[in-house]
């Protein structure tokens, strides 16, 4: 996928990378556990709390492909994803450091 190699670059270029920690783990329900770490967001370095995210309902009828980043605050976030037959991952904002890529079933809780 074109966005893999967009996140790719980004963190090779050391612009927009993790530096330490981050992990992604399942969680309960559709809050998956993000680890305590460090990011540089457009060069600047911030620390980032361990923390669970929120992923929001799924489609009923099809799937999609959400971001967990961290964003230029140094924030966790969720970016959802359009719901399709064959989803894409949604556009990244500026300067967001991806942590994980989560696929989302349709009808997922």
């Amino acid at each position: 996928m074109q966005e893999d190699w967009e996140i790719l670059v980004a963190g090779l270029s050391g612009k927009d990378c993790v530096l330490s920690g981050l992990d992604v783990t399942g969680g309960a329900d559709m809050t998956p556990a993000v680890a305590k770490g460090s990011v540089l967001s457009n060069g600047i370095m911030y620390p980032v709390t361990a923390g669970d995210v929120t992923i929001t309902p799924a489609d009923a009828t099809n799937p999609r492909i959400d971001l967990i980043v961290v964003d230029s605050t140094g924030a966790k976030q969720v970016r959802a994803g359009t719901a399709a037959a064959a989803p894409k991952p949604p556009v990244r904002t500026a300067n967001d450091v991806v942590i994980a890529m989560v696929y989302i079933p349709a009808a997922d809780t």
